[in-house]
C-alpha cells in the first residue's frame, strides 16, 4: 500500500489541483460565503489554486465556514441542514474525497439503491419458502452523532501524515453558519460532533465509520443489507426476538443509537418500505409517499403554467404563448422520463427502475393525461408529444441513450447551447453573450433542473 504521505503529495500538485478545478468544481454555480461565484473566480483563479497549493502543502490551510441550506424532508419533518462550502474549499474537499477513496477503497459506495433493491428481489426468490423475518431500523440522527475522535482514531490505523489528518479535521470542526451570521457569533455553530452533510467527504467519511460496524452486524443474520443509515437484516424467524438487542450493542460502541420509531421486525410474508419502495415477496412498488410527492411535482407544472404565463411574457417579452406550450411539454416530458448526463441519470423513474408494478405507472400517465383538461391553450386533451411513463420504463432499462429519454450531453456545441437556452427564455435574444457565459449559464440551469429531477425522489430517513 502508498503511505498516506506519498498519496497526500501525489493529489496536492498544482497540476492536480488545476485538474480537478476545471473537470469537478468549475461547472457547479453553487456559491459559498463569500459569496464568489464561478465567473469571479475564473478572474482570480490563479491565486486561489496557489493558496490551496501552498497552505495545503504547509499544513496550514483553512476552511471558510460553510454556509447552511435547509432541504425539505416533506411535511412534519425537520429540514436538513446542507453544508455548502466555498469555491476553494469545495476544490480542497473534493480532493480529499479522491484521497479517502485511494486509501479506504472498500468504503466507497459503488452501488445505487437500485441494486440494493435487486439484491433483496434475488434474495426473496431463494427463500421463498422459509420462516424468515426481516428486520429494518435506521440510525438515528446518524450523520449528527458522529464521533469525531472515534472517526480519526479509524482513520488513523491507515492514514499517518499529520497534514492529511489535520485538513480532515479542519473540515469536519468548521461550523455551519446561515448567510448573515455574525462573526461575533461564530462559537454558537462549532462543532464536536457530526458530519457536515452535503460536502464531497460526507459521505465517505460516514461509511469509513460504519466500516466495523457493518463487519460486526453481517454475522448476527442471513443477509445484512446497509445504504447510508437504513439498516436491512433477515433473519430466521427464531431469532427475531433478540435481535433488536444485538443490533443497538453493536451501534453503542460508536456511540450511536436506533431509531425507534423507525424500528420493525416482521415475517418476510409482509409487506415493508426500504429506500422508497414498497417490498414484498410477490410485488415490488412504490412507497405511497413517494407517489404523492411525484404526482404533487408534477401537478405543480400545470399550476405555473396556468397562473404565471402571463407573468413570464413581461419579463422575457420574446417567451411567446407558442414558445411556452412548447417549453412546457418538453419540461413536463423531462420530469417523466428523467434524464440523461454525463455518466449519471436522474429522476424519478430512473431511481425506481426497479418496480415490478408496472400497472401503477400506466395508472400515473392516466393521471398526468387528466391534468390536461385544465389547461385551454391545450384544448383540454393531452398533446401528441407528451411521454408516457410506461414507456420510458422500458426505454430507460434497455435503450435510454435510444434519443426517448433527454439527453444533456447532446449540446455540445456553444450555438446548440445557445439554442436551448434561447428557447427557454433563459438568454436574450437581442443580447451578445460571451463564449463563456453561455457555457456558465447552461451548467447552472442544467444543474438546477438535474437537482429538481432529484429532489422528486425525496427519499428521507
Amino acid at each position: 500500500m502508498i503511505s498516506s504521505y506519498l498519496i497526500f503529495k501525489k493529489h496536492f500538485r498544482l497540476k492536480i489541483i488545476k485538474e480537478v478545478y476545471d473537470e469537478k468544481i468549475s461547472k457547479k454555480a453553487t456559491r459559498g460565503i463569500d459569496r464568489i461565484g464561478i465567473k469571479k473566480f475564473n478572474e482570480i483563479e490563479k491565486d486561489q489554486l496557489n493558496i490551496i497549493f501552498n497552505k495545503c502543502n504547509a499544513g496550514t490551510y483553512k476552511f471558510s465556514p460553510y454556509v447552511e441550506k435547509l432541504q425539505s424532508k416533506g411535511r412534519s419533518k425537520n429540514p436538513r441542514l446542507i453544508s455548502v462550502s466555498t469555491i476553494r474549499d469545495r476544490i480542497v474537499l473534493y480532493m480529499l474525497k479522491e484521497i479517502l477513496h485511494e486509501i479506504f477503497p472498500e468504503c466507497v459506495y459503488r452501488k445505487l439503491p437500485n441494486n440494493y433493491i435487486k439484491e433483496i428481489k434475488e434474495f426473496y426468490k431463494i427463500s421463498a419458502h422459509k420462516h424468515i423475518c426481516y428486520f429494518k431500523t435506521d440510525i438515528k440522527s446518524f450523520y449528527d452523532n458522529i464521533d469525531h475522535d472515534i472517526l480519526i482514531g479509524i482513520i488513523k490505523t491507515r492514514v499517518k501524515s499529520k497534514k492529511l489528518i489535520n485538513l480532515i479535521k479542519y473540515s469536519l470542526k468548521t461550523p455551519t453558519v446561515p448567510i448573515n451570521y455574525k462573526k461575533k457569533d461564530i462559537k454558537e455553530y462549532k462543532r464536536t460532533y457530526g458530519v457536515p452533510q452535503g460536502l464531497a467527504i460526507s459521505n465517505i467519511l460516514a461509511n469509513i465509520y460504519l466500516k466495523e460496524v457493518d463487519v460486526k452486524l453481517e454475522g448476527i443474520g442471513i443477509r445484512y443489507i446497509r445504504y447510508v443509515d437504513d439498516i436491512l437484516i433477515f433473519i430466521e424467524e427464531g431469532d427475531s426476538s433478540d435481535i433488536q438487542g444485538k443490533v443497538e450493542t453493536v451501534l453503542s460502541d460508536y456511540n450511536l443509537s436506533l431509531n425507534v420509531s423507525k424500528t420493525e421486525c416482521q415475517l418476510s410474508d409482509f409487506e415493508f418500505e426500504y429506500l422508497g419502495y414498497l417490498l414484498s415477496k410477490t410485488r415490488t412498488s412504490i412507497k405511497e409517499a413517494n407517489i404523492e410527492r411525484f404526482i404533487t411535482s408534477v401537478a405543480g407544472k400545470f399550476s405555473s403554467y396556468l397562473h404565471n404565463s402571463e407573468e413570464r411574457i413581461k419579463k422575457y417579452p420574446w417567451l411567446n404563448q407558442d414558445i411556452q406550450q412548447t417549453v412546457f411539454v418538453e419540461d413536463l416530458n423531462e420530469k417523466i422520463t428523467g434524464s440523461l448526463n454525463e455518466k449519471r441519470r436522474y429522476g424519478w423513474l430512473f431511481y425506481f427502475l426497479e418496480i415490478t408494478d408496472i400497472s401503477l405507472l400506466h395508472k400515473l400517465d392516466g393521471i398526468i393525461s387528466n391534468f390536461f383538461t385544465r389547461l385551454s391553450d391545450f384544448g383540454g386533451v393531452p398533446p401528441a408529444n407528451l411521454k408516457k411513463l410506461a414507456k420510458a420504463y422500458y426505454k430507460a432499462k434497455y435503450t435510454p441513450r435510444g434519443g426517448y429519454i433527454h439527453n444533456y450531453d447532446n449540446y455540445e456545441t456553444i450555438s446548440e447551447k445557445m439554442k436551448y437556452l434561447g428557447d427557454r427564455g433563459y438568454i436574450n435574444p437581442d443580447k451578445h453573450y460571451k463564449k463563456e457565459d453561455i457555457d456558465i449559464i447552461f451548467n447552472r440551469v442544467k444543474r438546477k433542473r438535474l437537482s429538481d429531477l432529484e429532489l422528486d425522489i425525496g427519499i428521507t430517513s
